[in-house]
Parts: C-alpha cells; structure tokens; sequence
C-alpha cells in the first residue's frame, strides 16, 4: 500500500491493512479528502468505498473532474 500527499488529498493506492483503514477513515472523518484506488479483491477498501471492483480490467487512464472543488 502506497500513501501520498497529493496537494490536499490523500492518495491511497495498493492493498489496505486494518492501520491504513484507520487512518483513511481518520482523514475522512476529519473533513479531509481522500482518492482510493480500489483493487480486485481488497474487502478492506471496498467497505470504506461502498464500492468493490468486479472485474480487473486491461490498465487504462482516469480522467476526473471535480466540478465543484477550486482546482476544477
């Protein structure tokens, strides 16, 4: 698992651990922002997403917008 400070977001990438998840929920709780990358099978992230990833897809890029934060 990977963390980096990304201007004000947490960038959060690789497997997660019960002390990651704690400290994601943490950030988050605290009006902090926090950008996961979800993997295949990592139960851990997907309960704090609220989201899992069904299918591993050939690597491509993301693109997000977000439309209603200054750096949009």
């Amino acid at each position: 698992m990977a963390v980096e400070h990304w201007n004000d977001t947490l960038l959060v990438t690789g497997r997660l651990d019960a002390d990651c998840a704690a400290e994601i929920e943490r950030v988050a709780e605290s009006g902090g922002r926090v950008l996961l990358a979800i993997e295949p099978g990592d139960d851990i992230a997907a309960a704090i997403a609220g989201v899992a990833v069904a299918a591993e897809l050939p690597r491509t890029e993301w693109f997000v917008t977000l439309v209603d934060d200054q750096a949009a």
